[in-house]
């Protein structure tokens, strides 16, 4: 049984084929469009019941609108950080103190391993 390539893989594939500058963070999105769509029902009972080529054609209909949701998603977040004070306030500060405490985690093990 032939593997499929990861993510990670198919994003330097797309990076080299049409010169977009994908980075591993942008692996996210692509492995959530995979898991909404592997989580269909409807999907789930399309790939049961047809070959990889016929599965093509429901396939593409719910991969766009997977992609169409998680854009609204996207959206609605972005939308309620900016108009919402207190949201904002609260997920920028869960925000702040995740980024510091990696920043410093980092710094600690530079200087650990510089040290060694």
């Amino acid at each position: 049984m032939r593997t499929r390539p990861p993510l990670s893989e198919i994003i330097e594939t797309i990076n080299d084929r049409f010169g977009t500058d994908f980075a591993e963070a942008d692996r996210l999105f692509f492995e959530q469009i995979v898991e909404d769509c592997v989580s269909d029902e409807t999907l789930r009972a399309q790939a049961m019941a047809n070959t990889l080529d016929n599965f093509r054609y429901p396939f593409e209909e719910t991969f766009n609108d997977k992609i169409i949701e998680r854009m609204e998603q996207i959206k609605d977040i972005f939308n309620r950080l900016m108009e919402d004070g207190d949201f904002g306030e609260l997920v920028s500060k869960a925000i702040m103190n995740e980024v510091y405490r990696r920043l410093k985690q980092q710094m600690e093990e530079e200087t650990f391993l510089a040290n060694q």
